[in-house]
């Protein structure tokens, strides 16, 4: 069976011609090249896993440290979790496909759950732009449930004085969460019916044929002026095979492989 996670169609829908240079050509940004907000998001996750695991999460990233804290105090003792990192996958009918992920984590109802940092305040606005996020559909479909768990933790707004400890930072950032804690930490439930998971497994069908048959991958500049940096933003315009690339490394690619394809 082939394979297709919810990155590559959020990466296809984005930009195809950051799709053509993550999936088609496998190229993909290290680790200290992909930008603070992804490197704080990872970071949260991984401290979350340690704790899932009653494993030590402090470390030297004190902001992440914090944001950990404050999931222990403030939303673990609603859930009763009883794996993480579940993998997950299911075959699309009539495809030679199969959609897989990880869910964050699992309830003892088998309901999956899946955490999410933001720099946002968390309030209706946000939960709406969360109701129909695809990542969370495909997760119920592949799963077989109706309904989802998000946590959500507003990332410190804060920073550490030039004069102050880690130690100290640390304290002041749990005392921030402390502080209008439900526009910071939240968690909440949602739902969706049978038949708007079974349109959703269309639409990805629909959209997994158009990948297999493209061959132009035009670039998106209205996505290089959203609120997220593009990793690819540097070789984007001047990238051919065969570069030696410095802030990239090539990694294996099953997507494409020795098709004709151009690019815009």
């Amino acid at each position: 069976m082939k394979q297709v996670s919810h990155s590559e169609i959020r990466c296809y829908k984005t930009c195809r011609r950051k799709y053509y240079l993550e999936y088609v050509e496998g190229i993909k940004p290290k680790e200290y090249a992909q930008g603070e907000a992804l490197f704080i998001g990872g970071k949260y996750h991984e401290k979350l896993e340690l704790m899932f695991k009653g494993e030590s999460y402090y470390d030297d990233d004190t902001k992440t440290t914090a944001m950990a804290l404050a999931f222990e105090r403030h939303i673990l003792p609603k859930l009763e979790l009883v794996d993480s990192e579940k993998f997950v996958k299911r075959n699309l009918a009539d495809t030679d496909y199969e959609v897989i992920g990880y869910v964050d984590a699992m309830d003892e109802n088998g309901i999956p759950v899946e955490h999410k940092t933001t720099s946002f305040k968390i309030d209706e606005t946000y939960f709406k732009k969360l109701e129909w996020d695809e990542q969370i559909l495909m997760y119920m479909m592949a799963l077989g449930v109706d309904t989802m768990v998000y946590t959500v933790i507003k990332k410190p707004t804060i920073r550490q004085k030039q004069s102050e400890t880690d130690s100290d930072f640390l304290e002041r950032c749990s005392e921030w969460y402390e502080v209008e804690t439900d526009e910071k930490i939240s968690m909440f439930k949602i739902k969706r019916t049978l038949e708007e998971l079974a349109q959703f497994e269309d639409d990805l069908k629909d959209m997994i044929f158009e990948i297999e048959n493209c061959d132009v991958y035009f670039k998106n500049p209205y996505n290089c002026n959203g609120f997220m940096t593009c990793p690819y933003e540097s070789i984007c315009l001047t990238y051919q095979k065969g570069d030696d690339l410095i802030n990239f490394e090539k990694v294996e690619n099953k997507r494409r492989i020795g098709v004709d394809v151009k690019w815009k």
